[in-house]
């Protein structure tokens, strides 16, 4: 009996260590090299009063893009200005070579800085090269706290100079606030220190749906529904129920019980001017 009971601990032993403590929830897009991969530590996190992390903001604004079949978006990591502010701007160069992003109407970018989440996005690019275009490219900020980070602004435009420049075999010509003006809409600000995610999302959602009423008019709070900020934590913890509902796979959506690498990124400070990156190359 003693012998049959140590061998019973010691398969429960060993099935304890094979369990992965961090189980995977959701991989979205299947099959894709761009997925994002939300585990039960990400699902936590749409608790009451925890902030959002990274895999959370990019798999929400990848899954908006996706399901509205919107081609003329590109949704940028949320390590997209982290990436710039660590290692320069010939990092960032890298990951989109691939792909002609310039063919976009619009970029999505989250950005979280010191503890806050906020959203830019990039209209029209490509016309920021074109002389005397109808088109007026444009960089629109989304804060729900309005801390006043227009200087990111300043990193976009040098990203945009220098993409350009790669993508064209060109000299590199600085990128100016005429050719590319910063907009700011009036948005729904959040009301405590810990939803600036769920905000953020909200925010990338509803332009995802339609872009216009935010490049014709900067008074924007009236286009959203109150609601999805409120009770965007339920809204977005149903979707990733519905999306991983047993082990079964729906609707294009993976379910997957594997382990993977846990990333670990240092807080980023400040974006970086163009001497930085000449600097570092």
């Amino acid at each position: 009996m003693t012998l049959l009971i140590l061998a019973l601990n010691k398969i429960s032993t060993d099935e304890a260590k094979n369990q992965d403590p961090d189980p995977v929830l959701v991989i979205y897009p299947p099959d894709s090299k761009s997925s994002i991969t939300i585990r039960e530590s990400d699902f936590s996190r749409l608790n009451p009063i925890e902030f959002l992390n990274d895999n959370l903001v990019d798999f929400f604004i990848k899954y908006f893009i996706t399901e509205s079949n919107k081609d003329n978006f590109f949704a940028f990591s949320s390590f997209f200005y982290v990436s710039i502010v660590e290692s320069g701007y010939d990092k960032v160069l890298k990951w989109n070579k691939g792909c002609d992003i310039f063919e976009k109407d619009f970029w999505i970018i989250p950005i979280a800085d010191n503890n806050h989440w906020l959203l830019l996005i990039v209209a029209y690019p490509q016309y920021v090269f074109i002389e005397n275009s109808e088109i007026q490219p444009a960089i629109l900020l989304f804060d729900s706290l309005s801390f006043g980070m227009e200087d990111l602004a300043h990193m976009v435009r040098i990203y945009i100079g220098l993409e350009w420049a790669q993508k064209q075999g060109l000299e590199y010509d600085s990128v100016q606030e005429d050719d590319i003006p910063l907009v700011i809409p009036s948005v729904p600000q959040q009301n405590n220190w810990w939803d600036c995610g769920i905000y953020v999302i909200n925010y990338a959602k509803k332009f995802i749906e339609s872009p216009e009423p935010f490049l014709l008019d900067l008074n924007c709070e009236e286009i959203f529904d109150m609601d999805e900020f409120n009770k965007g934590r339920w809204i977005y913890k149903n979707i990733l129920n519905q999306l991983g509902t047993g082990n079964i796979v729906k609707e294009g959506v993976n379910i997957y019980l594997k382990k993977s690498k846990r990333r670990h990124r240092r807080k980023p400070q400040r974006p970086l001017d163009e001497e930085f990156y000449y600097e570092n190359n």
